[in-house]
């Protein structure tokens, strides 16, 4: 219950100046969904949609989760920012490799 209240306080604090953004992951319970609804309630809507598949795909949740901090093209994911980035990357070369494919 404590650690739940500090990381909701940092959230807050994070909404008053520093950009949620740059909130680091490892920072974060990202298994408690009041954290990641506060997160997503700071974020636009391509950002929050582009988060949300971050979690799907590799929260601590997915089926496809396996602890490593790296995206497949070798840069960590230390940031809520890396992540959205991961996923906004990801989901460019989706249509490219299917093209390619067909």
């Amino acid at each position: 219950m404590l650690t739940r209240m500090a990381i909701l306080f940092s959230l807050f604090l994070t909404a008053c100046g520093q950009d949620v953004r740059d909130l680091r992951l490892d920072e974060v319970d990202l298994s408690d969904r009041a954290v990641v609804q506060q997160i997503g309630r700071q974020l636009g809507p391509a950002d929050k949609v582009a988060f949300t598949t971050y979690l799907v795909v590799h929260g601590p949740a997915s089926l496809r989760h396996c602890g490593h901090k790296r995206s497949g093209h070798g840069k960590e994911v230390a940031t809520i920012g890396d992540a959205i980035e991961l996923m906004r990357l990801t989901t460019r070369q989706i249509p490219r490799a299917v093209a390619k494919a067909g």
